[in-house]
């Protein structure tokens, strides 16, 4: 059977299209604003087809609601061109989302949108630690330090990073792969059957092998505290999740209220403790604690549409080398206003809501593993932007996107499946 052989002729412009907007979206021009017009034309023509404009999901309204933030940015800022970067970002990663989930049609293709997902999560951290930015002295740890110096750096001057790579923003993105790629692997190696990918070998596990070790060497390298603790909340993760129902509830409570105890605790005194103070300035509570003052000053000004996006670089002490204020859910209340936080909060609990009802309604293993390995990257991930920020709409925050576009692809693929659930896992 041929692998795109339930494709009609406007998935195929879909398919085409991508590749071909990347670089128009993410690396956007003000003369080059006409191509926004493209997006609705291609979608228009699933209309054509007598479908809907877009495949129905589970987070409809929330990406809505962004959405319409996203529209606000262009008519509040003062200068559009500044914003253009994260508005660009934002309009194709909404569109790649849809477009993963309408032409994920089947199990291979499935299969093989979680194989190229992992592949190029790899991809970008082989690029990302060649294009690390790097620091004069040791960050925390003096021997990976030395293995990242030893390595050749190469400039690739691209807007937004051209001292390179944050080491945080990569290690943010690896944490929403590695998860995937682990669980992935241990059937592969350990696992009596064989063929969980479309060609029946057990040779999968080499190329599984790879992308794990690569990704985890760069995580490591990459020395962002931010992605450890994602990282560590999703091993937890991995080990409860064959226990019984109540212990997994128990855990997974436990360690929100953890998150949550972490942030209340880094938010007491934030307003006394002085960005100008530079023996202060150097630690980890000083830091956070005045990023987060200021983006609740923000909120307070302007809860309802923000400051617009990426204008976070204009605000005093963040500036254009820190850029955000280390707080996912506090930079986007900040940047596109309190709705836009509510939103991407709902993105999240929908998000929650579909793993676990795709986890308990699948009846075959490589559903239940590929849903646990997804949800887990989005649980570290979460726990990630608690000390850190992706802000919506950057270049890297597109593997978010694809993440959630796969998990609401397994969501659908189990909705239309009428086999009974296994138990094997």
């Amino acid at each position: 059977m041929s692998l795109f052989q339930e494709y009609t002729w406007h998935d195929w412009v879909w398919l085409v299209s991508l590749p071909l907007l990347a670089p128009l979206f993410l690396f956007p021009k003000p003369h080059w604003s006409w191509v926004f017009i493209l997006v609705p034309l291609i979608l228009g023509l699933r209309v054509m087809d007598k479908k809907s404009l877009l495949p129905r999901t589970v987070l409809d309204w929330a990406i809505l609601i962004l959405m319409l933030e996203v529209l606000a940015t262009c008519f509040i800022v003062p200068d559009i061109t500044f914003s253009l970067g994260k508005i660009a970002g934002m309009v194709f990663a909404v569109f790649v989302f849809y477009a993963v989930v309408s032409l994920l049609k089947n199990e291979k293709l499935i299969k093989t949108g979680l194989f190229l997902f992992i592949a190029g999560g790899t991809v970008l951290s082989i690029i990302g630690i060649l294009g690390l930015s790097r620091h004069d002295e040791p960050k925390y740890i003096e021997f990976l330090y030395k293995i990242l110096t030893s390595l050749p750096k190469i400039d690739f001057n691209l807007p937004g990073a051209e001292s390179g790579f944050h080491p945080n923003a990569l290690g943010g993105v690896l944490v929403l792969i590695l998860p995937l790629s682990f669980i992935l692997l241990v059937p592969n190696v350990f696992s009596r059957k064989t063929g969980f990918f479309i060609f029946q070998s057990r040779l999968w596990a080499v190329p599984f092998g790879l992308f794990f070790l690569m990704m985890s060497f760069v995580l490591l390298l990459t020395q962002s505290r931010g992605s450890f603790a994602g990282i560590f909340v999703a091993v937890w993760l991995l080990i409860f999740s064959s226990f019984s129902k109540k212990k997994f509830t128990a855990v997974i409570v436990t360690v929100i209220m953890f998150g949550v105890l972490f942030s209340l605790i880094f938010m007491a005194g934030s307003d006394k403790i002085p960005y100008t103070d530079l023996e202060s300035r150097n630690k980890l509570v000083a830091r956070v604690t005045f990023f987060w003052s200021s983006a609740w000053k923000i909120i307070k000004e302007h809860p309802v549409f923000g400051i617009g996006m990426n204008n976070a670089r204009l605000v005093a002490g963040i500036s254009y080398t820190h850029a955000h204020f280390h707080n996912q859910f506090l930079h986007t209340a900040a940047e596109m206003g309190i709705p836009a936080l509510i939103a991407y909060l709902a993105l999240l609990l929908g998000t929650a809501w579909m793993c676990v009802r795709t986890w308990k309604k699948a009846s075959e293993q490589w559903i239940r593993l590929s849903v646990l390995g997804l949800g887990a990257g989005q649980l570290a991930f979460l726990f990630f932007g608690f000390l850190d920020t992706i802000p919506l709409g950057a270049k890297v925050g597109l593997f978010f996107w694809i993440s959630l576009g796969l998990i609401v692809s397994l969501y659908r693929h189990v909705q239309k499946s009428p086999k009974a659930v296994s138990k094997e896992i």
